[in-house]
């Protein structure tokens, strides 16, 4: 699978043919399976899915993260036109923080609960440079406050059941500037905070992407986080981007119909003696895949026809109203010439 491009900047992170394997009892998890990503400097990218489609999964193996049983198997991860796989421990150490920050889904579980806010994020400073812990500390207030943290000089020294889980966020993101990384890849960063705090973490992400030129990977199951805050969205299934495009253009059209499906069980409201809409059946056994679609069992029309049963999807590529789109589906060029003819804006 190829991946269109909207201009002629290279990408800050380029990832080919990516493969991730975990070896289970029951047999090997093809968990990653031949996925392809580019992230332009700046850029605000989302990767969607249900769980257990495989975004965690591609986050770490990026990093290089994936412990035993799991491994990357193949593929090229290219980070400023310098390849990072096959992973040397020394490279990826000065790439992690310092190049690429990962932020947490629970902040509890990545800091320490037994050392100071202040502490931890001025270890992080001092990990890739020969700050003294008093200038590291110094610059630790300054994080906080960048990232609103009120009366930072005073809390420095607060320990993380001292904060509120959105503060706790805001602390994982100030580790995540630290040492002002090019990319900055959120796994479900909102998930655990209410709706408010959920807004104003993404504000603040919104502004470093704007004032720091960061680029942000957002990892997450929430399309109407992806809506406002996304530029560009890859989405996930049974390890394999099946769709990428513009987020204007997923929403208004979307083509593979896993992502209307998505789409359709979003939240609303409905009216009295409705259900709300739900995707049948289950994501399939990513340790017993074999040819076809992985998705057919579940696609009104895929079900129905052998070639989606039988026959690995067809890749289809286009340039859209807004840019680039992609889809492994085999009716994805008859979809998309149906919504070339009722125009851009037309709801699907």
């Amino acid at each position: 699978m190829s991946h269109l491009v909207s201009n002629s900047e290279s990408p800050l992170l380029q990832v080919r043919s990516l493969k991730t394997e975990f070896s289970t009892p029951s047999g090997t998890v093809h968990a990653v399976r031949g996925v392809d990503l580019d992230v332009r400097g700046g850029e605000r990218v989302g990767i969607v899915g249900e769980s257990g489609s495989g975004k965690t999964a591609l986050a770490l193996s990026i990093l290089g993260l994936i412990d035993p049983p799991g491994r990357v198997v193949s593929g090229s991860i290219c980070l400023k036109g310098r390849e990072l796989w096959p992973f040397d421990e020394r490279r990826l150490n000065e790439v992690r923080g310092k190049e690429i920050a990962l932020v947490f889904q629970d902040p509890m579980t990545a800091l320490d609960p037994i050392q100071t806010i202040g502490r931890q994020i001025g270890e992080a400073l001092r990990s890739h440079s020969s700050m003294s812990r008093r200038k590291a500390r110094q610059s630790a207030i300054g994080l906080m406050q960048e990232v609103g943290i009120s009366s930072a000089a005073r809390r420095v020294d607060n320990y993380p059941h001292q904060y509120s889980g959105g503060m706790r966020q805001r602390v994982m993101i100030a580790v995540a500037l630290a040492n002002q990384p090019d990319l900055i890849i959120a796994d479900e960063p909102t998930t655990a905070l209410d709706v408010t705090s959920q807004a104003q973490i993404l504000d603040l992400l919104t502004q470093i992407c704007r004032d720091r030129g960061t680029a942000i990977v957002l990892i997450t199951h929430n399309l109407g986080i992806v809506a406002g805050f996304c530029d560009y969205v890859f989405v996930m299934y049974a390890g394999r981007i099946v769709e990428h495009s513009p987020v204007r253009e997923l929403f208004a059209h979307p083509v593979h119909p896993y992502t209307e499906a998505l789409l359709r069980s979003v939240p609303r409201s409905v009216a009295e003696g409705e259900s709300l809409y739900s995707i049948p059946g289950s994501p399939p056994d990513l340790a017993r895949l074999g040819r076809g679609c992985p998705f057919a069992p579940r696609c009104d029309r895929g079900r129905n026809e052998p070639r989606c049963a039988n026959e690995d999807p067809a890749t289809f590529e286009a340039m859209s109203t807004y840019g680039p789109v992609m889809a492994e589906c085999n009716f994805a060029e008859e979809r998309f010439a149906l919504v070339a003819q009722q125009g851009p804006g037309h709801p699907s």
